[in-house]
């Protein structure tokens, strides 16, 4: 996995040679949760990147249900139902509210001084 998915640590290359290694994600979400009060642009930047991270999940939580709701043991192209599209929805609406979150936050953090 390359970018995000490694960012967020989805690939099985990192756990097979260090499985104790944290992610990106873990590294960065330390960062701010310790806070970094001598950088605070250095700071507001990790929490766009985990932001945008938060993005990327909910699209992919989108995308496996989507093809959990298309998939069809029958062979036929009819929609299956129930659960599946219970997935769906509770995933757009988690891609809603990421996708309104970036759109309120400051692309480039400023650097007050």
């Amino acid at each position: 996995a390359i970018g995000m998915e490694n960012f967020l640590g989805w690939s099985n290359a990192v756990d097979a040679v260090m499985p104790t290694h944290p992610t990106g994600y873990e590294v960065v979400m330390s960062m701010v949760v310790e806070g970094a009060h001598a950088h605070s642009q250095l700071e507001q930047t990790a929490i766009v990147l985990l932001r945008r991270a938060g993005f990327y999940m909910a699209l992919a939580k989108l995308d496996g249900s989507c093809a959990r709701l298309t998939s069809s043991d029958d062979g036929s192209n009819e929609i299956a139902g129930g659960d599946n599209v219970r997935g769906v929805v509770n995933a757009l609406t988690d891609v809603a509210a990421q996708l309104e979150e970036l759109s309120a936050a400051p692309l480039i953090p400023e650097c007050h001084q």
